[in-house]
Formats: structure tokens, C-alpha cells, sequence
């Protein structure tokens, strides 16, 4: 068996009152000099393809630890599987196993040379094959020869249902759908090897429903909106929400889709459940006198926005709400909204909307705000980093048309990055701003963009 040099030494060292001439356990001789010595090589295993070539150093130490200069005779116990040369550079020949070993006079050290051949088999394993909804499991791919032996491999993976379980590079795998399975494979040219990944329900952890006005007019619809978190704080759509009010006869409410109509003057709560979590919000309808008109406007975007009536602004309203504002009755009246979209180094892109001319403004005016602006679509990424904890490192969005200037820091749970003009392959680089040449691009299709809001949802789970 091989020893290390510090071994070696240890016993030279405790033999130093032995007779001239005598071994210490076959490591050491009588040189020319009456000196003792040992031959070390630095590598412990050399591993190599056929064709493959490498280079091993050894080194001749005296008896007080420092190097002497000998000439060191090289050879290998099987020159059909591998080669050596007078300098130590071994050369791969045919799959096998040999020995390489370097020599002075009789002693000598001895490293193990392992050479592959083509690559025969790809073995895949999975250090969970059962995860939860938006959890996370790494899969490994292990390269091996004809006879047994690895063979170095770094593989392209593919998820078999994309919806189900997304795979990174890396092999880091997230779970998209419970109550589902779906492939995980290992590609290498034409060999594959392959897993299964199933993915069950996470736990829901809390529920809060989106803010809205806390009074409206009489006759006023709003669709009430619920966000609901589970156990890895990820937004998830496929918890069904029950809702209900308090008053009926006040505020009606649809139990499935949360559709509310204000029928009459008084207030209601409408509370949101989902698997005994909940979460309320309180109305007061207002009578409509007869001298004002209801302006009710839904802002369905990230963003808060400006209401002008007739150039005059009337209300700022926060990101996903409802607002009813009782204006006076006039002649006629022109809405428009208004939002600042953030870019870098400015103050901002204007970014508005003017609708058509309203005559004679009675009742509920119904004005709705969208990612749809003067027929341009509009998404905004929302982007969470899954990477704390694994590679702690910050990343910078950009959009393809130009810098953001927005950071994703990874102890940060979700980033909202501004409203981007969503064009025909339309993507964003995720960049690391430790190393900017280090990025990818995701592409953003236009049915991955939420109607209404325009969000764009991406996870970056590693770094760039």
C-alpha cells in the first residue's frame, strides 16, 4: 500500500540510530553517500480517457526534509493500458487499470492510473424523488464506461413536462404542479440516462386579500382578488377560495370567484377562506346624490397610478385596487390615468392612457386600468431568487431594449421591476454583478403574462 511522505519521514526519522544500511520497513536505502532517502509522488490517483495524456512529479527527500537531486526511472506495470516516458508523462492506451512507478535504485513510490473508455452509460440519482410544491432536489448524473469505470460528464437535462418540474443546469430541480410526476434526463450526445421526480401539495401558510377602496357608490362591481402564500412564502394559484359577506343584502359576493356588486347603502364585510385561513376587508356603499356621478376605477396593475378627470387630478390609487370618487355632475368628462415607469439613470418614462369622452356623466362611471395601454401590451417581471443560502450572490435584471438598473439581492423574497413594452422575443438578462460576463436570458412569452396585471413571473434558481 502506498504511503504519504509524511509517514515516511516520521519513520526515517524514528530509525535515524539504526545501523548504517538497514531499511526502515522497506522505505528507505544506503545511498552513495550513506545518506537515506525517500521518492514521493504528489498524485494519489490519475484518472484519463484513451488518448488522454497527463503529467506525474516526483520528488527525492533527504533525511532532514528537503529535496535532494537523483534521477528518478520511470515505468508502468501494464504499458498496454497506459505509457510513461523518462519525464513522467503518461499517456492513456486502452481502458483498464495500471500501476505507474517512480524509482531510485530500490525505493520507490507507486500511483494508480485508471483510463476510461467511450462513455457506455449515464447512471442519474435523486436526492429526493418526492418534494413538495415549490420546493426544490438536486439530481446527479454519473458518467461510466463499457467496463465500469466513471468517465468525467457534464450533461444537458431536460424536464419531461416543463409544467410539472423545471431542471437547471446545474441539476437543480423545482417543483411547478402537485400530485404530479414527471422525467428527469441526463443527455450526453446520444446516451441518457434518467429519473422520476413527483411533486405533492405544499402547505398553505397564509392568505391576504389585495388592497380595495373602503367605501364605494351604490351600484358599483369589483372583483375581489386573494394572494395566498405557502410553507416556502411562494404565491400559489391553486388553492381554491371561498368567499363571503357578512350583509348580503349590502355587498353580494360570488363564493368562487369573489365577484362583488354594491346593492345598497350600509356597510359588509366579505372575508376570504382557503384550507382555514382567512382574510377579511370591510365595505361602506355610499348613496349617489343627485348633483355628483360615481367615477369607479379599477387599477389592475403593480403600480399605483394618477386619475385626471378633465386634466384635474382626482386621486392617486394604489397597485390592485378599486376606488369610487363622487365628482360633480358636468357637461361632459375625459379620464385619464398616468404612471411613472422607473428606468435607470432618469427620472422616468411617462406612461398614460386617455379615454374617450363621457357626455353627461350619471350614475357609475366604470373606468378600468390594465397592462393593455393605447393597444401596446405592457408586462412587468416579477422575479424571485431561490439562490440564498446555495450561492448568496446578487444579480441585476435588463430588459433586451435596455438597462433597468434594478437589483435582485438574494435575501430579498420577490422584486417587482417596473412595466416593460412586451415585443416579439421579448427576454431579460439575469446577470451577476460580481462577474457581468456571467448571464442568462429568459425569454417572456406572451401567455405567461397575467391578464389584467401584466406580471410576468420568473424564478432564477442559480447563478448566473
Amino acid at each position: 500500500m502506498r504511503r504519504t511522505t509524511s509517514r515516511r519521514l516520521a519513520s526515517l526519522l524514528l530509525l535515524g540510530s539504526l545501523p548504517v544500511g538497514m531499511a526502515a520497513c522497506g522505505g528507505g536505502t544506503t545511498g552513495p553517500d550513506d545518506e537515506e532517502f525517500i521518492v514521493s509522488i504528489a498524485r494519489a490517483e490519475v484518472v484519463m480517457g484513451v488518448g488522454g495524456s497527463d503529467s506525474i512529479a516526483a520528488v527525492v527527500i533527504g533525511p532532514g526534509g528537503t529535496a535532494v537531486s537523483r534521477t528518478i526511472s520511470w515505468r508502468s506495470t501494464s504499458p498496454t493500458v497506459a505509457t510513461v516516458s523518462s519525464t513522467g508523462r503518461v499517456d492513456g492506451v486502452a481502458p483498464g487499470v495500471t500501476s505507474v512507478i517512480a524509482s531510485v535504485g530500490t525505493v520507490a513510490d507507486t500511483v494508480s492510473v485508471v483510463v476510461y473508455g467511450p462513455l457506455a452509460q449515464i447512471v442519474v440519482t435523486i436526492d429526493q424523488a418526492v418534494i413538495k410544491l415549490s420546493d426544490t432536489t438536486r439530481v446527479r448524473a454519473r458518467g461510466v464506461d463499457a467496463g465500469g469505470r466513471p468517465v468525467p460528464i457534464t450533461p444537458e437535462w431536460e424536464s419531461g413536462d416543463t409544467t410539472v418540474a423545471l431542471v437547471m443546469p446545474g441539476g437543480l430541480v423545482f417543483g411547478l404542479a402537485f400530485n404530479r410526476n414527471t422525467i428527469l434526463t441526463a443527455r450526453v450526445g446520444g446516451i441518457t440516462g434518467f429519473t422520476f421526480v413527483s411533486v405533492t401539495q405544499s402547505v398553505t401558510k397564509s392568505i391576504r386579500i389585495l388592497p380595495v377602496a373602503d367605501t364605494i357608490g351604490l351600484g358599483v362591481a369589483i372583483t375581489m382578488q386573494a394572494e395566498v402564500l405557502d410553507e416556502f412564502d411562494v404565491v400559489v394559484t391553486d388553492r381554491p377560495v371561498t368567499w363571503t359577506s357578512s350583509n348580503p343584502d349590502v355587498v353580494s359576493v360570488h363564493p368562487t370567484t369573489g365577484a362583488t356588486f354594491a346593492i345598497s347603502p350600509g356597510s359588509a364585510t366579505i372575508t376570504a377562506t382557503v384550507e382555514g385561513f382567512t382574510a377579511t376587508e370591510s365595505f361602506v356603499v355610499l348613496p349617489i346624490p343627485q348633483n355628483v356621478y360615481l367615477l369607479d376605477v379599477t387599477n389592475q396593475l403593480l403600480v399605483s397610478v394618477r386619475i385626471f378627470v378633465n386634466d384635474s387630478l382626482v386621486v392617486t390609487l394604489p397597485e390592485r385596487s378599486t376606488g369610487s370618487i363622487a365628482l360633480p355632475k358636468v357637461p361632459s368628462i375625459q379620464v385619464r390615468w398616468q404612471l411613472i415607469r422607473p428606468k435607470a439613470g432618469t427620472a422616468g418614462e411617462p406612461l398614460t392612457e386617455t379615454f374617450p369622452v363621457v357626455l353627461a356623466p350619471t350614475g357609475v362611471v366604470p373606468v378600468t386600468i390594465d397592462h393593455i395601454v393605447n393597444g401596446q401590451t405592457y408586462f412587468t417581471p416579477l422575479l424571485r431568487s431561490l439562490v440564498p443560502g446555495k450561492f448568496d450572490v446578487e444579480m441585476t435584471l435588463r430588459d433586451l431594449a435596455g438597462p433597468c438598473g434594478c437589483s435582485v439581492s438574494s435575501q430579498e423574497e420577490d422584486r417587482r421591476l417596473g412595466y416593460w413594452p412586451l415585443r416579439t422575443g421579448a427576454g431579460v438578462m439575469v446577470i451577476n454583478i460580481g462577474n457581468p460576463a456571467q448571464f442568462f436570458t429568459l425569454p417572456v412569452l406572451a401567455e405567461a403574462v397575467e391578464p389584467g396585471s401584466g406580471i410576468w413571473r420568473a424564478n432564477v434558481l442559480v447563478a448566473p
